[in-house]
């Protein structure tokens, strides 16, 4: 039989177990209770996610319309008066970061005013006119961070613009009326970058720019002032530079 040390010795162990046993129970229900708590918003939220990526790389077409700045030298079809240009968008989705588009782009521009007469004038010479742009391009969009909510992109493009300016003159009585014609084709590539970010499912802003440009252009001018003469110039030649033409449109995808 064992002495009353041991079965004191033996209750104190059974006691410690016990507790030990209602500790990690206690333990166990806080950490299962706080998982539950936690867990559906946790779960909502990571849902919500997978969602909305899935719903990114379930896209397989985009339409997209904005407008287009061509600052003096940039762009196809280089300085334009006629800013800003209307820009529309088709894109189609070839594999999670590849990209086909089609791009046209246009704008008219009409002006009438007074420039002021130099030299033995005096007075204001009335001018005017009006400027129309246009164009298309065909390339690829290489996305670099397709699963990003912010979507990073390299452009590169290949078309062609063209761009006429018609103004006329009358001058003061001295002076006989005159007009002016001005013709620019430009066919080349030119590359850029893109960001855009999705405001709700399906539709987002893009904002974009062309960086450079290569191509070959012509240019024809008129100047016909009557009495005083007509004069024309030409020229052609093949063209590179770094340039900067911003965009910004709104984008649907489905």
């Amino acid at each position: 039989m064992p002495g009353e040390h041991e079965q004191w010795t033996a209750r104190k162990a059974c006691d410690k177990t016990r507790w030990a046993i209602v500790a990690a129970a206690v333990t166990t229900c806080v950490a299962m209770s706080n998982a539950l708590a936690a867990g559906p918003e946790q779960d909502t939220e990571a849902a919500a996610d997978a969602r909305a990526l899935a719903a990114r790389r379930a896209e397989r077409w985009t339409l997209a319309a904005g407008l287009t700045a061509l600052f003096p030298g940039n762009g196809l079809g280089g300085q334009s008066t006629a800013n800003p240009l209307l820009s529309l968008m088709v894109e189609r989705r070839l594999t999670h970061r590849l990209w086909l588009l089609a791009t046209v782009l246009g704008g008219y521009a009409a002006t009438e005013q007074d420039v002021e007469a130099t030299g033995a004038l005096d007075g204001a010479v009335p001018l005017s006119g009006d400027t129309a742009h246009y164009g298309g391009a065909l390339g690829a969009r290489w996305v670099v961070t397709p699963d990003s909510p912010f979507r990073f992109s390299l452009l590169l493009t290949g078309g062609a613009s063209h761009q006429r300016s018609d103004f006329e003159s009358d001058g003061p009585e001295v002076v006989p009326a005159g007009t002016f014609e001005a013709r620019t084709t430009l066919i080349g590539a030119q590359a850029g970058v893109a960001l855009d970010r999705e405001l709700i499912d399906g539709l987002g802003v893009r904002l974009a720019a062309t960086v450079a440009r290569a191509g070959w252009s012509t240019s024809r001018s008129v100047t016909d002032a009557g009495s005083l003469g007509r004069s024309e110039s030409a020229s052609d030649g093949y063209t590179a530079e770094l340039t900067l033409s911003p965009s910004f449109e709104l984008r649907f995808s489905f």
